[in-house]
């Protein structure tokens, strides 16, 4: 009878205890991405504004889960406008502010929604954008990074319907790219970007895709203003973004080369040598410079900066579960969880078997 209840309680206990770690690795797994699921942060820019700021810069502001970028100093390539009165980079390179915008105060400004990002350099060029990193990312999986995106530039505010339209636009190489590696660096060469569109004083959606090759990816916005002589409104707008999953990278299976088919030598014809080289035609400079008088829009009083450029930013890996530090599981292997299973299971059912034999022994036997 002892020797039944103590099989009874055995039982009990590897199946308790099967149940009990099956569920723990279950919950202990990181989130699956599923595929058209918007993996951003903020995606539509609608968290409540103002927005948090970042790096104890009171000009910077992003919607949370992004980050604002810059180049602190304008690059060699750059040259100063022949309208720029001051003897230093700053009268013609700025580090861009960063705000919301309302759809209440600017309709035609936001895409969708009640807000959107801003990010604007008054009289002064700039290179930025925004970047958010995502994780939980399947490496191999196809990827697609979405945003709308806006431009103004404006010249003298009065031609410019207040401030409704574009006067003078010159560029703003506007694009967006993904990191599929998930670095923090817009200029690295493993960005994969989109083409560059104008989008003046309407949103224009821009698209890219590129395959993962962590668990982690990066998406950038970019817009780099590039004229030859100044202009008072330089602004970007960014709304509704998204970066989703669209499948998997198809295997290449390699193939067998072709027989190679020896031919007669010929003899080609040499091919000639181009001896001119196309030369870029001179802009005419322009020989009136006015400077806007008209006040700008309240947001984009002009605030001339001589900052340095923030270090950047180490990211800082998400703290693991302990259920699978304990049991040493991840995302693509079980072998880990189902040792300890078994190793538990194993520890239990000597334990019981060994208390079993122990009370036999220690037993009253018939005629003692």
């Amino acid at each position: 009878m002892r020797v039944r209840w103590w099989i009874g309680l055995t039982c009990s206990v590897i199946l308790s205890l099967t149940f009990l770690l099956l569920s723990l690795h279950s919950t202990a797994a990181s989130p699956v991405r599923q595929e058209g699921q918007n993996l951003l942060q903020d995606g539509d820019f609608e968290w409540s504004a103002p927005w948090e700021i970042q790096d104890g810069r009171g000009e910077i502001q992003a919607a949370p889960g992004w980050r604002a970028w810059w180049l602190n100093r304008p690059p060699a390539f750059v040259g100063r406008p022949h309208n720029c009165g001051g003897s230093d980079e700053g009268c013609y390179w700025a580090v861009p502010e960063f705000r919301d915008v309302q759809r209440a105060a600017y309709d035609y400004r936001v895409h969708g929604g009640y807000q959107a990002q801003k990010y604007f350099t008054y009289g002064r060029m700039h290179w930025a954008g925004l970047m958010q990193t995502v994780a939980n990312i399947q490496p191999g999986s196809r990827l697609r990074f979405s945003a709308y995106m806006e431009a103004w530039m404006c010249f003298r505010f009065e031609d410019c319907d207040r401030g409704k339209s574009s006067d003078k636009p010159a560029e703003m190489h506007l694009k967006i790219g993904i990191d599929p590696n998930g670095g923090d660096n817009p200029f690295s060469p493993d960005i994969v970007w989109s083409s560059e569109q104008a989008a003046w004083d309407e949103y224009v959606l821009f698209q890219v895709e590129a395959v993962a090759k962590n668990s982690t990816v990066t998406v950038f916005t970019h817009s780099r203003v590039d004229w030859d002589w100044a202009r008072a409104n330089n602004d970007v707008y960014v709304d509704d973004a998204s970066l989703v999953i669209v499948g998997q990278a198809p295997t290449t299976v390699p193939t067998k080369p072709p027989a190679r088919v020896v031919q007669p030598a010929q003899s080609l014809p040499a091919q000639p040598k181009s001896t001119s080289t196309p030369t870029r035609t001179s802009t005419p400079t322009p020989t009136i410079t006015p400077t806007p008088t008209d006040t700008p829009l309240p947001t984009e009083t002009p605030v001339r900066r001589v900052v340095t450029l923030p270090p950047e930013d180490t990211a800082t890996p998400a703290p693991g579960s302990w259920v699978n530090k304990a049991i040493g599981s991840d995302e693509s292997s079980s072998g880990g969880f189902m040792g300890v299973a078994f190793l538990v299971v194993a520890l239990v059912l000597g334990v019981v078997l060994a208390g079993v034999v122990v009370r036999q022994r220690a037993a009253p036997r018939p005629g003692k």
